[in-house]
């Protein structure tokens, strides 16, 4: 007889989280007994705890109080979620204030985020706290943006605006962005490169062997720049713009407009790349008026992210050594 297939670890996860939610036979215990297996994936198991807490499964309490203190950052960050949506204000803010000197990041961040969502003076003391602690220089800056947030949230406060108004007398233009310069998460930034349309970075910049030519090529570009360069080239690309990749807008002498970054200039000709990447060839005879504009970047990019994702963004850039 011909055995059945068997499923990669991934869909017999996507299996049984399906099956719980769908309050089918045993499967709350085989989730239970997958987020306990150190053999599983990190991911799978977080996966797992979230399915029961989804499920409304009774055992899920106790399961978080097991996994809290798992050897697998992950594990901890989904296990901390069901105590902190589960558990008294009183009981989980003091651990969720602990957990936020953990040595993980993205842990750490988790852990102010989930203090940001409870609505108890517990919790707003301690986010007063932590924002003490990052404007005296005693708390980590990769936790600016999720204090900001937290901030906002428990006592009414745009910390990130208030924070730029006060370094207004400095001048500097990159004042209220210090809360996205560090503490990024790489994978995700990669993903918002290839991947978030509304910006379609890989459009024009290639990256990976893939992408197009408008843009710099970004392989390399975290050992070429610095991360404030990084920043506003995205928040004020017309900041600083190489002449290479300045925008030349061109009129006929047909009355066309043309716009684009000069690839090469010949005897006799001129060749523009386009926004949409396409290559056109232009008499110099034909050429009515010729002026220089601003950089090819969208001046607008950043409204199309969010902070954490322009966060990220910045994570994966300066990854590309």
């Amino acid at each position: 007889s011909t055995e059945p297939p068997r499923l990669d670890e991934a869909t017999q996860a996507a299996v049984l989280t399906t099956a719980s939610a769908l309050g089918i036979g045993q499967a709350g215990k085989l989730l239970a007994a997958w987020a306990l297996d150190p053999a599983r994936s990190p991911a799978s198991r977080a996966k797992a705890v979230e399915a029961l807490r989804a499920a409304a499964d009774p055992t899920v309490s106790g399961l978080s109080a097991q996994l809290v203190g798992d050897g697998q950052p992950l594990v901890r960050i989904a296990a901390r979620g069901v105590r902190a949506a589960l558990l008294p204000p009183p009981e989980v803010v003091p651990e969720l204030l602990s957990a936020t000197a953990a040595g993980d990041i993205a842990e750490r961040q988790d852990a102010v985020r989930l203090l940001g969502g409870i609505d108890h003076p517990a919790a707003s003391e301690a986010v007063a706290s932590l924002a003490s602690q990052l404007e005296a220089g005693r708390l980590d800056p990769s936790l600016e943006l999720e204090v900001n947030e937290a901030v906002a949230a428990r006592l009414g406060i745009d910390r990130s605006r208030a924070l730029a108004a006060a370094r207004a007398a400095s001048e500097d233009p990159l004042a209220a962005w210090r809360d996205v310069t560090v503490g990024g998460d790489v994978a995700k930034g990669r993903e918002v490169f290839f991947g978030k349309t509304e910006v379609s970075c890989v459009r024009c910049h290639k990256a990976e062997q893939t992408g197009g030519d408008v843009g710099p090529q970004l392989d390399g570009i975290g050992g070429r720049r610095d991360g404030r360069h990084l920043l506003e080239s995205i928040v004020h690309p017309d900041a600083k713009v190489e002449d290479a990749y300045r925008t030349t807008v061109i009129v006929t002498d047909e009355g066309h407009t043309l716009a684009g970054i000069v690839l090469a200039e010949a005897p006799g000709e001129l060749r523009l790349r386009k926004a949409d990447g396409v290559v056109v060839t232009i008499p110099i005879a034909a050429i009515d008026e010729r002026s220089s504009g601003p950089s090819a970047m969208p001046g607008d990019l950043a409204s199309k992210l969010s902070r954490r994702e322009l966060r990220d963004l910045l994570a994966w850039l300066g990854h590309l050594k």
